[in-house]
């Protein structure tokens, strides 16, 4: 009987281990490429998305970051592999309401757990894609039924390690419904 081996790259091994210890087992979307990106800024394009739009309250909210180096050259990135509050600076708005802020901390502890992980260095080809999610809005804001609109912003390296402008990403539009 012959053997039988499977091959899987790191990236995607590593977002199938990210995706279970969020909660969700390893669904097909996160490996999908976006459909709709932020601007172009500084080089770089940054796209988030999910797997569906409506979400029940208090069910995981997993959101997928993307990023597309367009400098024309390989590009070194900083990626968080284990804190969820330094992927990106999220921007969540109520639909005719206000602003959604940060889950404030629970204990001193969890102001803690918040920042506390590892990062690893990452060359991103000319035209490549680097995943730096998925991550989970739940963990972060407390969202009760309603729709929001989900933006978010991180910083990439320009032509100087040391200039990391801020990129935007599109603007996705998600539910959260009762039980």
């Amino acid at each position: 009987m012959k053997g039988v081996s499977i091959t899987v790259k790191l990236p995607v091994l590593l977002t199938w281990i990210a995706m279970l210890a969020i909660g969700q087992e390893a669904n097909r979307w996160i490996l999908a490429v976006p459909i709709t990106w932020g601007p172009q800024e500084h080089g770089w394009q940054f796209a988030i998305f999910t797997e569906k739009q409506s979400y029940f309250a208090g069910e995981p909210i997993p959101i997928m970051l993307v990023a597309r180096n367009e400098m024309g050259k390989n590009m070194r990135v900083v990626k968080p592999r284990t804190a969820y509050w330094d992927m990106a600076d999220f921007t969540i708005k109520r639909v005719g309401g206000d602003k959604v802020p940060i889950r404030p901390p629970q204990d001193p502890v969890d102001n803690m757990k918040r920042h506390v992980g590892s990062y690893s260095e990452v060359q991103v080809e000319a035209g490549g894609l680097l995943r730096i999610g998925p991550t989970d809005l739940q963990m972060m804001y407390d969202l009760p039924p309603g729709t929001y609109t989900v933006e978010a912003q991180r910083l990439f390296p320009y032509s100087r390690a040391e200039f990391k402008p801020p990129v935007r990403s599109n603007s996705i539009t998600i539910q959260v419904v009762a039980r």
